[in-house]
């Protein structure tokens, strides 16, 4: 009494020495806190969860790491199409998809194009997603064909089905190839002044742009320049390999043109087509035009090449490839995909469906589908798989693309982007709840699907254990949230020692009252809303539920995952949980011989 309170380091509480007992000194001991989670490794699905990296999660959907810390998704938006008619509608909706492209026309009108029902159905970007049918001289494309392949040569889209002669529309005329034009066959792409078509085990190359004056800028069309083989006639890859899947250009960043050769791509393999721009040359070269590129693994499908600066990413049969690191690992003994971390879903892909599959390069994100499903409608995926390029990026610092998991909500058909008014934009032909086919739009930022709808987003965090050879009892939790806009909700569980059931742990929602400046947005005059902070959000105690068969708590394991459901629009800052080691007994369960009859 009376004294400073430095004796021994206990305080004074109310002029008296608080002595603390053994008991309050063993808890306080056995109390262990995890040190804070970050997140800017993104997932990492393909290990095992006590394998992964301390800054990774082991499943995250519906989910962004941009910036570092996890938050929800940016929005899909369902567009309004507007039909010139009923009959329009219907075919559209009810129709079987077979593929879509973009057209831009020099007047400045973009138009998106799908091909459904062996119809071509126009929607304008630029005027209300006016939607109609482009009308095909003659007899429609088959309806029943499993794809169609779309590519602008200049001012002219071109359509492809393997079955019929191409369709040529510039957007105001629709017309079917002529004899000496555009040759019937699938994959096809324009590059360097000349069209390229993929007809089954080989590929041909048009005449370059304004090689005649008649025709001037549509001479891309024509294919008038393959009599002879030695002059520019089809190349062929090895049949072994099987049919041509994609034909793409890439990036070179030395050349004259700054594009490199034609990439040739099979199930197996690619090519890369090295010609002279100039037709003459090519009977006289000496070096070979076409040379392997890349063995054992090819693209299954021309949509899912997507090109990132001089890198190209495309689907194999075993996940997501980048051209480049596989010629990385070309001289070692595993070659393999980049999407490991993203194995599930990836792996339950069906290889029969692949060729379906699409990939776009948006907003620094390379988008791909995943899970694809085969319906009445045409090929459709359950999810995207995202890989981030830009999670942080800065002069001073820059982190490597980490995957972020899958990207759920819609039912895809087909993704491709287009530039509208000089911004590009990204869209998902989509099943909607009823499997009619409709057009969503990928949004960059956001914090609501459809203007109004709160997103649902989840993670899992690694395994996590203070020291694994110890039994730990989970006691509480912390979060830390920010950028709360309106009402948010979190539903946490967790397991132990990797169990199969997760148990519930606690679930709660705010509707936090957002402050706003006092000031207004010029020009427009609403008011601006902050979002809010939420520091510390305590988890509690876990109920003391017993495993029956393990003959103790769920609460008590040796390593803990936990997982959570989250709706709304916030950001995980931070988490931490609490521990308590616990007393073991000298062996482990002892199973007797015959306890399974």
């Amino acid at each position: 009494r009376g004294g400073t309170g430095k004796h021994l380091g206990f305080p004074l509480v109310g002029g008296t020495r608080l002595i603390p007992s053994k008991s309050m000194a063993t808890a306080a001991q056995n109390r262990i806190e995890s040190k804070f989670f970050t997140f800017d490794g993104g997932v990492d699905s393909g290990s095992a969860p006590d394998f992964i990296l301390d800054n990774q999660v082991s499943q995250a959907i519906n989910t962004t790491f941009r910036g570092g810390s996890p938050t929800c998704r940016p929005p899909y938006r369902r567009q309004r199409l507007v039909f010139d008619a009923n009959a329009t509608k219907w075919d559209f909706e009810d129709g079987f998809f077979q593929g879509a492209g973009s057209l831009s026309t020099d007047g400045g009108d973009v138009y998106l194009v799908a091909s459904i029902g062996g119809k071509l159905f126009k929607t304008d970007l630029r005027n209300s997603f006016q939607t109609s049918q482009v009308v095909i001289p003659g007899n429609q494309n088959a309806p029943n064909l499993q794809k169609a392949w779309f590519c602008q040569a200049e001012g002219t889209l071109i359509v492809q089905d393997t079955q019929s002669k191409p369709v040529f529309w510039d957007g105001a005329v629709c017309r079917r190839a002529a004899d000496n034009e555009v040759p019937v066959g699938g994959p096809i792409t324009y590059g360097q002044g000349r069209v390229w078509v993929g007809i089954r085990g080989a590929y041909v190359g048009g005449d370059i742009v304004y090689g005649d004056p008649i025709y001037g800028r549509n001479s891309v069309l024509r294919f008038t320049e393959n009599q002879y083989l030695n002059e520019g006639g089809a190349f062929a890859v090895p049949r072994t390999d099987g049919d041509v899947t994609g034909l793409t250009f890439v990036a070179a960043q030395d050349a004259a043109q700054g594009v490199g050769g034609l990439m040739v791509s099979t199930g197996d393999g690619f090519y890369q087509f090295d010609a002279p721009t100039n037709r003459e040359e090519w009977k006289n070269t000496t070096q070979p035009l076409q040379r392997f590129a890349l063995l054992e693994y090819g693209s299954l499908s021309q949509e899912s090449i997507s090109l990132v600066n001089g890198d190209l990413f495309f689907r194999a049969r075993d996940g997501i490839r980048s051209f480049k690191f596989a010629r990385r690992e070309f001289e070692g003994w595993g070659n393999t995909p980049i999407s490991g971390e993203v194995d599930k879903p990836v792996s339950f892909d069906s290889e029969m469906l692949l060729g379906h599959a699409s990939s776009v390069n948006f907003d620094n994100r390379l988008i791909t589908t995943c899970l694809p499903t085969a319906s009445e409608r045409g090929v459709w995926h359950q999810g995207l798989a995202v890989l981030d390029f830009a999670l942080i990026s800065k002069m001073n610092r820059k982190l490597p693309p980490v995957w972020e998991g899958t990207w759920t909500g819609i039912r895809v058909l087909q993704v491709l982007t287009v530039k509208v008014l000089g911004a590009k934009r990204c869209f998902a032909y989509a099943l909607d709840a009823d499997m009619r086919i409709c057009l969503y739009e990928i949004l960059k930022s956001g914090s609501f699907d459809n203007d109004s709808t709160r997103i649902e987003w989840s993670l899992t965090t690694r395994e996590v254990s203070p020291e694994e050879q110890t039994l730990w009892q989970l006691n509480t939790g912390d979060v830390w949230l920010q950028d709360v806009t309106g009402t948010m909700s979190m539903e946490v569980t967790y397991r132990g020692d990797g169990d199969a059931c997760w148990q519930p742990w606690h679930d709660w929602s705010e509707c936090v009252r957002n402050c706003f400046a006092s000031e207004t947005i010029p020009c427009f005059g609403w008011p601006q809303y902050y979002p809010a902070s939420l520091p510390r959000r305590g988890l509690p105690v876990p109920a003391q539920t017993p495993d029956e068969y393990l003959k103790r708590p769920f609460r008590n394991a040796y390593s803990f995952q936990i997982r959570m459901k989250n709706r709304g629009k916030f950001t995980l800052n931070k988490a931490r949980l609490v521990f308590q080691a616990m007393t073991e007994p000298n062996f482990g369960t002892i199973v007797p011989s015959d306890s399974c009859p």
